[in-house]
């Protein structure tokens, strides 16, 4: 009795240990977007051979892919890898970080996943794990990939989904660990942020001047305290407002501030927001 429990319990250890950290590389297929604005997106911003940026942040929507595209362009040439951090929208998963070793489809050629960084995140933290389905379709990280590929060829990616309920603790591990990964050599990380969500133009404008207030700040409980009215990822933007302060790398320029209605010249719909900022070394 008590050898076929024993066995039981080392079979059900196996499982999740598999579960954690499934080591089959597929290739998550393209998600579906608007090749107009990606057209119109990169044909705006050549790539900057003098760029020496440290991380991003940037939106996800095809409206604001220009803001990406200026981005990335900034992001230096012989960047091997980009750590790439983005809400999962809606909470789905076993795992308060979802990570995936798959690679991806892009109208320039496969992304390939940096599967060494992505096996030490998910062996060194218990909340980080890898649920490719879920993965493949968060558009958080499906709509960033094309750009990725396009403006640093020869990169990998290791993408990140928090989960809303991720907790403090668990914020400043993953912090610790993507530090760790960025001090190496051409590493960079980009968090992927819509901001203000449902408001009119006037309404979100002045949301987004409370959440650029508390980025400048760092102020963290604040930003932990704003929802969908302020920005569908809180814990994304702590996360890499960290790592660059830990890093020494936490001066920032605003580059673009807009939002979906004066995009599209729309005064009274509801819109979503968007900043892109970039990061340098102090």
């Amino acid at each position: 009795m008590l050898f076929g429990l024993t066995v039981m319990f080392l079979a059900v250890i196996v499982c999740i240990a598999n579960y954690r950290h499934q080591k089959t590389s597929n290739i998550n297929p393209q998600i579906s977007f608007d090749q107009r604005l990606y057209t119109d997106a990169i044909s705006r911003y050549e790539k900057n051979p003098d760029a020496k940026i440290a991380g991003a942040i940037f939106p996800h929507h095809d409206l604001a892919g220009f803001m990406v595209a200026e981005a990335l362009a900034r992001f230096p040439a012989d960047t091997k890898t980009v750590i790439l951090i983005g809400p999962n929208h809606p909470d789905s998963g076993s795992f308060d970080v979802i990570t995936g070793i798959n690679s991806w489809a892009t109208p320039d050629g496969k992304l390939e996943a940096d599967e060494k960084i992505i096996s030490q995140f998910v062996n060194r933290l218990k909340f980080v794990g890898q649920e490719e389905d879920i993965l493949s379709s968060e558009h958080s990280i499906g709509a960033i990939v094309p750009y990725i590929k396009h403006y640093l060829p020869d990169a990998k990616i290791v993408p990140l989904i928090l989960n809303s309920r991720i907790s403090g603790r668990e914020k400043d591990e993953l912090v610790s660990e993507i530090a760790t990964a960025v001090n190496s050599t051409h590493v960079g990380v980009a968090a992927s942020v819509d901001f203000s969500h449902g408001l009119l133009s006037a309404e979100a404008s002045q949301k987004d001047s409370e959440t650029i207030g508390k980025i400048e700040e760092k102020d963290y409980a604040g930003l932990s305290s704003f929802s969908n009215d302020h920005l569908d990822s809180p814990a994304s933007i702590i996360t890499i407002l960290k790592v660059m302060e830990q890093n020494k790398k936490g001066n920032l320029e605003i580059l673009d501030n807009t939002n979906s209605g004066e995009l599209l010249k729309e005064n009274f719909i509801q819109v979503t927001s968007y900043f892109s900022i970039l990061f340098y070394g102090n």
